[in-house]
C-alpha cells in the first residue's frame, strides 16, 4: 500500500513538472526511488470454505450477513468490498452480475460480468422481498437513501463523495470485524479479511488451472502483468503436492 501510494505522488509531481507548475529541483521525487517486496497472500483452502459454509449462524444476525457477503464475493470472482457494499438489484440481469468496478487505474471504468452460480443465487434469495426496487443495494449494508447519490456507473455526486467513503468504509470494517469471530467459529486460526475472498477464489482458479488470461478477466485486472504479479504471491499447490509426492514414505 505505500508503495502504490508513493507512485502515485512521484507520478503527480512527475506531471506537474511536465506541465511547468513546478521545476523539477522542486520535486521530492527527484533521485528517490520506490521499491517494494514480494509478499504472500492470506488465503482460504476449499476445506475452510466448507467449514464456513457449515456454520449454523442464527439467521438475520450480523455474523449471518457477513458469512453471506463474504461467500458472495467469493462464489462471483473475488468481488472486492466497496463493490459489494455498493451492489444493486439492477446489476442481476439474465442469470449474471454485471457492474462497474470502483478500482481502476487511471480512473477508466471497467464493467465486469459474471454468471451466477447456484451457491451465489441462494445467497441471493436470502435477501429478496416484496417491494424491492432494482434500484435497492442488495445487502442493504449501506442506507437507501444513498442510491440516490451513487449512480449505476459507481460515480458519487460532488459534495457527498466523503460522506460515501467513510460509510463504505465503516461498513468494511464491520464486515472484517465479524469475519474474525466467524473464522474463529470455524477453528480457522488464519486473520481472515474479506479481501481475502478475492485471494481465495484466484487460489482455487489456479488449483483447476484456469488460464491466466481468464483469470485476468474475472478479477477485473487492466494489464496482464498486474494478474502475474498476484499469481507470483499465491502458493502453488502444484508445487506443494509434487515435492510432497517426492518425499513421502
Amino acid at each position: 500500500t505505500v508503495y502504490e501510494h508513493f507512485k502515485d505522488f512521484k507520478a503527480s509531481m512527475n506531471q506537474a513538472i511536465g506541465e511547468d507548475v513546478i521545476q523539477a529541483h522542486q520535486s521530492p521525487f527527484g533521485k528517490f526511488k520506490v521499491y517494494t517486496v514480494t509478499t504472500s497472500k492470506e488465503k482460504l483452502t476449499e476445506d475452510e470454505i466448507r467449514l464456513l459454509r457449515a456454520l449454523n449462524l442464527e439467521p438475520g444476525s450480523s455474523l449471518w450477513h457477513s458469512l453471506n457477503c463474504f461467500l458472495f464475493a467469493f462464489y462471483c470472482g473475488g468481488i472486492r468490498a466497496g463493490d459489494l457494499i455498493m451492489m444493486r438489484w439492477s446489476n442481476v440481469v439474465d442469470g449474471n452480475l454485471t457492474y462497474v468496478m470502483s478500482k481502476t487505474r487511471n480512473n477508466k471504468l471497467l464493467e465486469k460480468s459474471v454468471p451466477l452460480i447456484p451457491e451465489a443465487l441462494e445467497i441471493l434469495k436470502h435477501y429478496e422481498h416484496d417491494g424491492l426496487s432494482e434500484n435497492d443495494f442488495i445487502f442493504q449494508l449501506l442506507n437507501r437513501e444513498y442510491t440516490k447519490f451513487i449512480s449505476r456507473e459507481r460515480k458519487i455526486k460532488s459534495g457527498y463523495e466523503i460522506k460515501i467513503f467513510n460509510q463504505i468504509g465503516s461498513k468494511n470494517t464491520l464486515l472484517n470485524r465479524d469475519l474474525k469471530k466467524i473464522s474463529a467459529l470455524a477453528g480457522i486460526t488464519k486473520k481472515v479479511s474479506f479481501h481475502i475472498a478475492r485471494h481465495s477464489f484466484a487460489q482455487f482458479a489456479l488449483d483447476r488451472d484456469i488460464n491466466p488470461k481468464v483469470l485476468q478477466s474475472i478479477l477485473g485486472h487492466e494489464k496482464f502483468a498486474t494478474t502475474e504479479t498476484y499469481i507470483s504471491t499465491l502458493k502453488d499447490k502444484k508445487v506443494e503436492d509434487a515435492m510432497n509426492k517426492l518425499f513421502s514414505h
